[in-house]
């Protein structure tokens, strides 16, 4: 009898140890789906993306090359658009280039609070266009980047 109640707690050991490891591997596939979701959205979104920001930055660059006092609350409505646009990507962009996206979102925002708490300034305009344009470069060459991995 003893011999059996050794048994059954030994059993009990493995079965709770086959549990634990388990869990562990529910996690780990949990978290790789997770990982290819990320990837796919990535995948199908950010060319639409691109397409935006790239549309959003040539309207900036138009209403900036042609400035006049009119056109800032026109410049103003398209830095924001383009900052929507931005956040809406931050989710499907690795850690390093969302730190990168999240920096300079912060940059543009303080201008535009600059810009709004003084004389509008065509500087502060090319300088945000400049970082958007940087930005929306990095975001399609990791696009391609990605592609090019994923060919090879």
């Amino acid at each position: 009898m003893e011999y059996l109640s050794l048994v059954a707690d030994i059993l009990s050991i493995i079965g709770f140890i086959i549990t634990l490891a388990t869990f562990g591997i529910a996690i780990w596939a949990s978290s790789e789906v997770n990982k290819l979701k990320m990837s796919h959205l990535f995948d199908k979104r950010m060319p639409n993306h691109l397409k935006r920001l790239n549309e959003i930055s040539g309207n900036i660059s138009n209403l900036v090359m042609s400035y006049d006092n009119a056109h800032s609350k026109k410049i103003q409505i398209e830095i924001i658009s383009f900052i929507a646009e931005l956040k809406s990507i931050i989710p499907k962009l690795p850690q390093q280039q969302k730190r990168r996206v999240k920096q300079a979102i912060k940059l543009v925002e303080k201008d535009l609070k600059s810009i709004k708490n003084s004389q509008t300034s065509l500087d502060i305009y090319w300088e945000i266009y400049n970082q958007f344009k940087e930005i929306s470069i990095e975001i399609a060459s990791f696009i391609e980047d990605k592609k090019k991995s994923l060919k090879s």
